[in-house]
């Protein structure tokens, strides 16, 4: 058998008599790519705002045909949208959301051409 070693953490003075101790070195916040809809701790909670973003500015029937999926801070959209337009504005919407960095659109199919010239 080996020796089982004990570490022992010393509570600073001025902590005691919390019922709850909180590290000082920020462990206790939640990252944004994290955070659900009402700010809770959320392993898609990034994909789950951006949906919810989603929902508030395009009609259901837009949205009938995409996905959105989270790998950490990046969103992904699968699927397919009815404009190159609206593709752009999903884009925006995105990437303003706290917590995104990145947005990929690779298999996202535009159903009908932009009539906005570049």
């Amino acid at each position: 058998m080996g020796v089982l070693h004990q570490r022992v953490a010393t509570v600073p003075r001025s902590w005691q008599g919390y019922g709850e101790i909180v590290p000082p070195w920020g462990l206790q916040e939640i990252p944004p790519e994290r955070q659900g809809l009402r700010g809770e701790y959320d392993y898609h909670g990034l994909a789950k705002r951006v949906h919810r973003c989603y929902q508030d500015n395009f009609r259901a029937a837009d949205l009938a045909q995409l996905t959105v999926q989270q790998r950490g801070r990046v969103i992904s959209l699968h699927g397919r949208v009815p404009s190159a337009h609206h593709l752009q504005k999903l884009i925006q919407l995105a990437i303003t959301t706290p917590g995104t960095a990145r947005v990929e659109t690779h298999e996202v199919v535009v159903l009908a051409p932009s009539s906005v010239s570049p």
